[in-house]
């Protein structure tokens, strides 16, 4: 009685590939990865707006909401065992800052907390909802995990006269996994990266035309 080659073959490589999946999973595991810096700048391109200088002593106010940071969701099993934590409190300073300054020739930013009030004699009140962030792992092949991440950011612009305009940004990004799941932190980079560049250009929309 025999085998064919084939079916002996695989057999033969069941128990390899189960110890190699194993090792995957266990010495890799609750692993932390954030964000990359430079990798999220790359997707942020403020040099696409232009500069337009409106005269006048502008005055505006940036309210955030307290979950501007956290841990991304995972959606899946495949690199559910790491965190990916993400933080928007500085770039959004930085897009807002930089958007202003692109629009107006002089004006002051008060930043504030959900909590205080902004002044009544703003010209615009931006909000910055909490934000979502959302990675989902799965296999491509038998040795190759792709990772998908999703960035969901919202908000809204205030006029002088209480007209609201709202801001809603969703992007999406792919990476390879990595050995090590390393990949789903350039993912969520890139992704947070093109919500922020999306967000500034909509909030430099609104801004040149009211």
């Amino acid at each position: 009685m025999f085998f064919p080659v084939n079916i002996l073959t695989n057999w033969i490589n069941l128990p390899f590939r189960c110890v190699v999946l194993f090792l995957i999973l266990t010495t890799l595991a609750n692993c932390s990865y954030s964000q990359k810096s430079e990798k999220v700048d790359s997707f942020i391109n403020y040099g696409s707006l232009k500069d337009v200088n409106k005269h006048g002593n502008f005055k505006a106010s940036l309210r955030k909401e307290t979950h501007l940071s956290g841990n991304a969701q995972l959606i899946g099993q495949y690199c559910s065992a790491h965190k990916y934590p993400y933080n928007f409190d500085i770039i959004i300073d930085d897009a807002v800052t930089t958007v202003l300054d692109k629009v107006y020739q002089t004006v002051a930013l008060e930043i504030i907390t959900s909590d205080d009030d902004a002044e009544n004699d703003n010209h615009f009140n931006i909000h910055v909802d909490p934000v979502n962030v959302r990675l989902m792992c799965h296999p491509i092949t038998e040795y190759n995990w792709e990772c998908v991440a999703t960035t969901k950011l919202t908000g809204s612009v205030i006029d002088i006269e209480d007209k609201k305009i709202d801001i809603a940004v969703e992007k999406r990004q792919a990476s390879s996994a990595g050995g090590a799941c390393g990949g789903g932190a350039d993912a969520i980079s890139a992704s947070i990266g093109q919500a922020i560049d999306g967000f500034s250009t909509q909030l430099y929309d609104i801004l040149i035309l009211n």
